[in-house]
């Protein structure tokens, strides 16, 4: 059985802004704080069949793979290659706009782990909700990031800039 995680985010930034970070596939070391480099590898740069491998500060990495694509409003991807005990993982990003400057932001991970019973429960009750902040912090990274073109290095602005900055 697949488990979900979602988190969404209404921030004012504009939808355009958001995409014009979300469509640059190589850019998620500019508003992640886990992400060190990203390398994308062959095929095209952007949209459909995309492929970057994401190298983290821990020294692992993971290969994403872009499987669905609207241009302007989503994308989902496949992730392989990863050291997470997961039989399959899959992630996706998508932008409304919702007025004038703002927009809502989603984050959403598709996972299945491994372990039977005990890895469901595992997935459900203790990497849920790590799932949960980290998307969350992704989502403010990536907002604040659209918004003023600072990068995220390894810790987001504080809550009172991220406020004046993004409204959350």
């Amino acid at each position: 059985m697949t488990l979900n995680v979602e988190e969404t985010l209404a921030v004012s930034v504009s939808a355009e802004a958001v995409w014009n970070v979300l469509k640059d596939f190589s850019s998620v070391q500019n508003y992640s704080m886990g992400v060190k480099s990203t390398q994308i590898l062959e095929g095209p740069s952007t949209g459909l069949g995309c492929r970057r491998r994401c190298h983290f500060y821990d020294k692992t990495s993971v290969i994403e793979e872009i499987t669905q694509y609207k241009e302007g409003e989503s994308f989902r991807m496949q992730l392989s290659e990863y050291s997470l005990p997961m039989q399959s993982l899959e992630a996706f990003l998508r932008v409304v706009p919702n007025g004038a400057g703002q927009s809502k932001v989603s984050m959403g991970i598709d996972y299945l782990p491994k372990g039977g019973a005990f890895g469901r429960f595992f997935g459900q009750y203790l990497m849920k909700p790590m799932l949960r902040k980290m998307l969350r912090k992704n989502l403010l990274g990536l907002a604040y990031y659209a918004k003023t073109q600072k990068i995220i290095v390894d810790q987001l602005p504080s809550a009172n800039e991220l406020k004046t900055t993004i409204g959350i």
